[in-house]
């Protein structure tokens, strides 16, 4: 945590930075003499004191507060955001490095569970506790279905036809999405419209939020519209940085919606009838672009194969999000008749981690999740 302004206090009173370390193994082990340091040209920055013991798969947390005495380093963390590393007693040798982004009032960045590969933020920080989200945090809610030109199909409650977004929960237990966002700006204002206080889904069921940009007219009733020629939506956790599920979509019809088959399935198509707050129902569809599309390795190392097999003719253009929404990769391929294809994608200059893809053939999208991992 590298803005500790109230959550928990060190052994002196005073909120300060801290790092927790785990010991993975099932033996006890010494840090004396091992190094921390938030300098890559000086890896022996702060020396950590002879005696210091971290049990068998147990945490040890360091304040890093400059004070440089007992458990307190001589350096302070970045809010906004640097490397850090634990050294070997020879001042050398890495044995462990983070790089972390900009970072949030009492909002902690760990890896998703003890020792693992991926990073996320954390609402409720764990010091000295298991690494872990609260069920309600690890949102199995998606983004199923939407309308971005309503005319006729569906009322609000003033008697208007607002655009909307159908959100959906994909799991078999009630989900409250209290305090998370929905915006159409993703990473340039993830935090644009925040979910109210007491919203729970029920079971593989529907909430029905009106994006119309006049909160006045009830609690459901978004701060921004949705764009008829394309726009992007995301839903973000309630630290309004880590992305749970985003939509990017091309230009709308008037009343035909646009949404997954089935519900919370990863194919986007559009609908002759919209069914805004019920399951999707794929007798319904307007299905022009017959397209199926495998992506391979996934977990991959370096590459990926989008393998897709087209029915018509279509453009093809392939977006990569990271889990702040930031686009890290777009790349238009051109018009391609029908056929079978395998696009390739390389990871490039991309750490490890968890993205975002969506193939966009047309007015036809097929979104899905990157794995990177290095082996």
């Amino acid at each position: 945590m590298a803005k500790n302004d109230t959550y928990i206090v060190d052994d002196k009173g005073n909120f300060s930075d801290w790092i927790e370390l785990y010991n993975s193994s099932d033996a006890e082990v010494s840090l004396s003499g091992y190094y921390l340091t938030d300098n890559f040209d000086t890896l022996n920055m702060w020396k950590i004191p002879t005696g210091t013991v971290i049990p068998a798969k147990g945490y040890l947390i360091f304040w890093a507060s400059g004070d440089n005495k007992g458990r307190h380093t001589n350096f302070s963390l970045s809010v906004t955001g640097e490397k850090i590393a634990l050294v070997m007693p020879d001042g050398k040798t890495l044995v462990d490095t983070v790089k972390f982004p900009e970072q949030i009032s009492d909002i902690s960045y760990g890896r998703t569970t003890d020792g693992a590969k991926n990073w996320i933020y954390f609402e409720e920080p764990t010091p000295n506790k298991a690494n872990g989200k609260p069920k309600s945090a690890s949102l199995p809610v998606v983004i199923n279905e939407l309308m971005a030109s309503n005319s006729k199909t569906i009322k609000d409650e003033t008697g208007a036809y607002p655009d909307w977004i159908e959100l959906y929960n994909n799991s078999n237990e009630t989900i409250d999405i209290s305090g998370f966002y929905l915006t159409d700006k993703p990473y340039k204002n993830p935090s644009m419209w925040r979910i109210p206080n007491g919203t729970k889904i029920p079971p593989r069921g529907f909430l029905l939020v009106w994006a119309d940009s006049d909160p006045k007219d009830g609690i459901y009733h978004t701060n921004f519209n949705l764009s008829k020629d394309g726009d992007s939506i995301a839903i973000y956790s309630v630290d309004g940085q880590t992305l749970v599920d985003i939509v990017v979509f091309s230009k709308q019809q008037t009343d035909i919606s646009w949404g997954r088959k089935p519900d919370g399935a990863s194919e986007w198509i559009f609908f002759n009838t919209a069914t805004p707050g019920k399951t999707n129902n794929g007798s319904n569809v307007m299905d022009n672009n017959k397209i199926s599309i495998i992506n391979y390795p996934n977990p991959f190392n370096e590459e990926t194969f989008f393998k897709i097999n087209m029915q018509n003719n279509c453009e093809v253009t392939i977006y990569v999000y990271d889990v702040t929404g930031n686009e890290v990769f777009r790349k238009y391929y051109g018009f391609f008749s029908a056929g079978i294809y395998e696009i390739e994608f390389d990871r490039k200059n991309l750490s490890d981690g968890i993205y975002f893809y969506s193939v966009k053939f047309g007015d036809y999208t097929k979104s899905g999740k990157l794995i990177i991992m290095s082996y």
